[in-house]
């Protein structure tokens, strides 16, 4: 699924990392601030930035995405 976004790593950070962690965060209800400021999960290890400039890309299609992985882990 991600693959085909075709999103390449970025300050040394995995771009399908950053993403799958956006997905959970959103599936457990946590802000990224929430995440970052008390290291909930052990999935802020790359701060806050990280996520925030993952977010604002133009490449990123957040909606197809969300459809995306709503169908492959719900239907």
């Amino acid at each position: 699924m991600l693959s085909r976004l075709s999103l390449e790593k970025h300050d040394r950070v995995s771009a399908s990392e950053l993403i799958l962690s956006l997905c959970l965060f959103r599936i457990v209800g946590e802000s990224i601030h929430r995440i970052c400021k008390h290291k909930i999960y052990d999935l802020s290890n790359h701060g806050k930035n990280c996520f925030y400039r993952m977010m604002i890309r133009p490449q990123m299609d957040w909606r197809r995405l969300m459809n995306l992985f709503t169908r492959v882990f719900l239907l």
